[in-house]
């Protein structure tokens, strides 16, 4: 029994530990903004018509894909080159140079998407309005991601989290009573608004830590060095989630049927957002990676912990969802859309190549700095992708949709989980001087 005791005491002191590294915070706030953002999408689909919700869901994946490129990946590049292994100075210069940098990236994808919606071809036309209704919207979001960013390179986790949860629930509140009052057009200002909030809120949270009038400039040479990672990170962000609005995009153009495009919505609704899951895990270690990339004994002992941990965790996930489909979609949305229980099916088994293959090796090589070849594997899969999808779609409808991106998913995982067990056999430089807090999270994630 004293054994027991013991050991008892031991697990709670490494829960207790880990809830001081903000694990938990982090993880309950992306949890509860995901399941927020699927109840809201869950009301949507309830309050208007499977019409409505098909041209919805086509305009609104035009802004998805745009702010894929959101700053260009200088919200990576700020988590990197504005760490806690940093000067104060560097980091409040790097600060600067990320907001003025991504806010003009931002304001060119907003006139990308007003150009689209202007003069692009449509394949349902009446989407043009919402797109064009969503334009400005990059530019507000940005403020949203700048300053939750740098909440996170303070390790502010509490405060991001009470970020995201704000953000998620007055979008909630917001469009679910604009598309009750106005549609479609009320779930955009509802969006608009709950960004507005985030931001004004992001700001207040920040303002100590990044004053601009009395920060310098970063040089020149680190300024390249910064939009060299960005550009690389960003691409690889992008295109690495590009896979299901890719797929929204073509049966938009290709079958242009809004029902049919609700289902295939509908369908990947619930494997899209589980993917929060293993999204949470990367995104309190990934720093802790970083901080660590040139400990080979760490980081290999950690990314096998890590890589059986997210096997067991999708695993089991993919195996409900793939069990459970029929009832999932019967139970939420309803007949109307059981056609799309096929689809849920693959887009399930895709979800586990995904987030136990795919997402860790990327998150891993790109702590180790990895981002080139990041972005080369990124690009080939979104041109498979795009390749898959164009013939797939027009021969089996939605259903060849779901199969394209389960297919990428492998050829990706494929290509890059080898390559990391490459990298992690090259890492020869043991990591000197350790900060203690740094310290205290590397022995809490090799006990855990």
């Amino acid at each position: 029994m004293a054994l027991i005791g013991r050991k008892m005491r031991k697990y709670l002191d490494k829960i207790k530990k880990l809830v001081k590294t903000g694990l938990f915070h982090i993880m309950g706030a992306t949890s509860i903004n995901k399941i927020i953002a699927f109840l809201s999408s869950i009301i949507l689909v309830k309050i208007i018509s499977k019409y409505s919700y098909g041209i919805f869901s086509s305009a609104f994946n035009v802004f998805s894909i745009a702010i894929l490129f959101n700053g260009f990946g200088i919200s990576s590049a700020t988590l990197f080159f504005a760490s806690d292994k940093e000067e104060e100075l560097t980091r409040r210069a790097t600060y600067k140079f990320a907001i003025r940098y991504g806010f003009a990236i931002n304001a060119i994808i907003s006139l990308g998407i007003f150009c689209y919606a202007c003069w692009a071809p449509l394949g349902i036309e009446e989407t043009r309005p919402y797109i064009l209704s969503l334009a400005c919207m990059p530019m507000i979001y940005f403020f949203t991601d700048y300053f939750a960013i740098v909440l996170r390179t303070r390790k502010e986790n509490k405060r991001y989290a009470l970020l995201l949860n704000v953000n998620s629930v007055s979008y909630l509140v917001l469009a679910s009573v604009g598309s009750w009052l106005y549609g479609i057009a009320g779930t955009i200002a509802g969006r608009y608004i709950s960004y507005l909030i985030t931001a004004v809120m992001g700001f207040i949270f920040t303002r100590q830590f990044v004053p601009m009038r009395k920060t310098g400039s970063v040089d020149a040479e680190r300024r390249k060095k910064i939009l060299k990672y960005a550009f690389f990170s960003g691409g690889v962000t992008a295109l690495n989630t590009i896979l299901y609005r890719i797929d929204i995009f073509l049966i938009s153009a290709l079958v242009a049927d809004a029902p049919l495009l609700a289902t295939y919505k509908v369908a990947a609704l619930v494997p899209e957002n589980l993917n929060f899951i293993p999204a949470s895990v990367l995104v309190v270690f990934l720093p802790l990676f970083i901080e660590h990339s040139e400990n080979k004994q760490w980081v290999v002992k950690n990314a096998r912990k890590l890589f059986i941990a997210m096997a067991a965790l999708c695993g089991t996930i993919s195996l409900l969802m793939f069990c459970f489909a029929g009832v999932a979609i019967r139970l939420l949305w309803g007949e109307q859309y059981m056609d799309g229980v096929p689809v849920f099916r693959v887009l399930a088994v895709s979800f586990f190549f995904l987030g136990t293959f795919r997402s860790t090796s990327t998150n891993i090589l790109q702590a180790l700095g990895k981002v080139k070849f990041n972005l080369y594997v990124s690009i080939i899969a979104a041109i498979s992708n795009f390749v898959l999808d164009y013939f797939f779609i027009k021969q089996y409808g939605i259903m060849g949709a779901a199969v394209a991106t389960l297919l990428v998913t492998v050829i990706a995982s494929v290509m890059s989980f080898p390559y990391l067990l490459k990298s992690l056999s090259n890492i020869d430089k043991e990591h000197k001087g350790e900060k203690p807090a740094v310290q205290e999270q590397a022995e809490i994630l090799e006990e855990t």
